[in-house]
């Protein structure tokens, strides 16, 4: 994914910057992760758009959609993925993303796995 920049050209997203930033909790790695414990309780749908936008690199995206799913549902998330969803997002800090996410991850329940 690609966003203009102010002199005209092209910039990496967000996102790689922040995995640039933070190795450790990059997009892609979170949203496997996320996926491994979420998907299973998705509609074939929903699953579906997970694992395209996952497939064609938009793991940020991936993480909203499953972030909006679990809030949707109710769902808890392990403890483990919870606490690594916080400190991800800790890279998008003083971001529009970090306001509208941060509110939503620290409403999850959390169980844990």
């Amino acid at each position: 994914m690609l966003v203009s920049d102010p002199s005209g050209g092209v910039a990496p997203a967000l996102s790689t910057a922040v995995s640039a930033i933070s190795p450790s909790l990059n997009d892609g790695e979170i949203a496997w992760q996320a996926a491994a414990e979420v998907t299973d309780h998705c509609s074939r749908m929903e699953r579906a758009a997970i694992y395209l936008a996952l497939g064609c690199g938009d793991n940020f995206d991936a993480i909203v959609q499953m972030l909006a799913f679990v809030g949707r549902n109710k769902m808890a998330l392990s403890d483990g993925l919870k606490a690594k969803l916080s400190r991800w997002l800790d890279g998008y800090a003083g971001t529009s993303h970090e306001t509208s996410l941060r509110p939503v991850i620290s409403r999850l329940p959390a169980h844990p796995r």
